[in-house]
């Protein structure tokens, strides 16, 4: 490496044993605040009048001024110890700069530009409060044209106070999701509020289409209309229907001896299996899912004065449609459980959404 001689440059020294004498030198630390040692952005710049700095950017100068000449950035680099793409660099941004001998000092280490996108922050806001979480918020950000990482939408949310609260307990490991075939159904109820009312649901494992229906009480009656609704509104052979343990589907859990529920009846009575699982929650996992979801973007969403059978009863209709017509799901690679029952059965489907109505205001 070629080191500069310090008697070529008298009148630098001259100036850097005055600088000594009045001990003006500026201070190693660089400066994060608007003022001395940083720009008017309050980001870090290196100081230019070091007199280390200013060595090298003359240095650096010769070598550009050589390569100006006509020499090769190989040829300067070998003779004063660089690399090739060095001497490129400084030659590139000297030229770029319109030649001024400032382009030569050290640069700040790092992007010239702030990384964080304040500009996500309005429609991050907007979308978190309709109730988009995650990938499904990403998803609408890029159907406005905004292409974003999760990362930086974690930022954003962060940077606003809108983070959702981290669970307290770790998640235990799942078991693999199990397949199953077309015409397997999922059947649960769900409190929407305690004491009632109740939400019977039906989900289709494969294409995710739901059906469900509000009841005052949970009973094996209103067990059986829901069950023959369900036979009206999936537009496919139904050949199972799984249920968990509750007294509204079973006797297993209560552990009544020969005694067949007449839930159970009626399922095979259509020539269908009823299955049953007890302390398996995973396994009606699909419309446990479902049930977050209408609690979610449904119950939660309809004013004070809507919280009652009737109401209920009333806007269903519309969110079933919502849902299974429009909304993608991530499961289903960002599809309507509609497209994707009709690609699986290779013809339109009608689907029958007035029978989530009160049986008055069918059609």
């Amino acid at each position: 490496m070629h080191i500069i001689d310090p008697h070529e440059y008298p009148q630098v020294v001259q100036e850097a044993n005055q600088r000594q004498k009045k001990k003006t030198l500026l201070p190693r630390k660089l400066s994060r605040n608007p003022g001395r040692g940083s720009d008017t952005t309050g980001r870090a710049v290196v100081p230019k009048d070091r007199i280390a700095h200013r060595i090298l950017a003359k240095q650096r100068l010769k070598m550009v001024l050589e390569v100006e000449a006509g020499a090769s950035c190989w040829e300067v680099g070998r003779k004063y110890g660089y690399s090739k793409s060095q001497i490129n660099l400084w030659y590139r941004r000297w030229l770029n700069s319109g030649k001024k001998f400032s382009s030569l000092l050290n640069q700040k280490a790092g992007p010239r530009k702030p990384s964080a996108r304040y500009d996500i922050d309005q429609p991050v806001k907007e979308l978190f409060e309709k109730g988009f979480r995650g990938p499904r918020l990403q998803l609408e950000l890029r159907k406005q044209g905004i292409k974003v990482s999760l990362p930086a939408i974690y930022r954003s949310l962060k940077r606003q106070n809108l983070k959702t609260p981290k669970r307290k307990k770790p998640r235990k490991k799942k078991p693999s999701p199990p397949s199953f075939p077309l015409g397997y159904l999922q059947v649960d109820t769900m409190h929407i509020e305690k004491g009632g009312p109740y939400q019977y649901s039906a989900l289709c494992t494969v294409s995710r289409l739901a059906f469900c229906w509000v009841y005052p009480e949970l009973s094996v009656a209103n067990s059986i209309h829901f069950l023959f609704l369900c036979f009206k509104f999936f537009p496919f052979r139904i050949t199972t229907i799984h249920t968990d343990g509750g007294a509204e589907f079973t006797y297993i859990a209560h552990q009544i001896p020969n005694t067949n529920h007449l839930f159970t009846r009626a399922i095979e009575a259509a020539q269908k299996v009823h299955e049953i699982s007890v302390g398996k929650p995973w396994r009606n996992g699909r419309v446990e899912r479902f049930h977050r979801t209408i609690q979610n973007e449904f119950y939660k969403r309809l004013p004070d004065n809507e919280q009652s059978v009737f109401f209920y009863r009333k806007r269903l209709p519309e969110y079933l449609e919502k849902y299974n017509q429009l909304r993608e799901h991530q499961a289903l690679g960002w599809k309507p459980p509609a497209s994707v029952l009709q690609e699986l059965l290779g013809y339109t489907v009608n689907i029958r959404y007035d029978l989530a109505l009160w049986p008055a205001e069918q059609s």
